[in-house]
């Protein structure tokens, strides 16, 4: 092995702070368009009108995450929680969190009721869609 090291550790530190400054940068900015893109007030988390949905007070950031890798929308979580086509009962997990279950025409909503908080979002597939419509009619 070759060069000095000191010069090495000056140059892995310089590295280290670059890197967390960039990583930071981005990390901000991702939750910042995240929060953006699911209409929350990017610096409360909370929704910039409160009136879009009657049952929930905020989004978890892994809510959101998944909104924007689902191609999930605001419209379909906003008609998810005000038009569902069905709600389920409340389901406590292995964890004894509570969630109910919103299934609207494009998206399904997962809430914690105890919180109002929004935990996960999907798109409500066709099947699941034509499954629960021929139930209803």
């Amino acid at each position: 092995m070759t060069g000095d090291p000191g010069t090495a550790w000056d140059m892995a530190v310089n590295g280290a702070i670059a890197g967390g400054i960039a990583g930071g940068a981005f990390g901000g900015y991702k939750g910042y368009r995240d929060a953006k893109a699911l209409g929350n007030n990017p610096w409360t988390g909370k929704a910039v009108n409160p009136n879009t949905t009657n049952t929930t007070n905020s989004t978890s950031l892994h809510a959101a995450k998944r909104a924007i890798e689902r191609n999930v929308n605001q419209n379909n979580i906003n008609d998810a929680l005000k038009n569902p086509i069905k709600v389920s009962d409340v389901k406590i997990d292995q964890l004894r969190r509570p969630s109910v279950k919103y299934i609207g025409k494009g998206a399904t909503v997962i809430i914690n009721p105890e919180t109002g908080k929004v935990i996960t979002v999907y798109p409500t597939s066709t099947q699941r869609l034509n499954s629960i419509l021929k139930i209803k009619n």
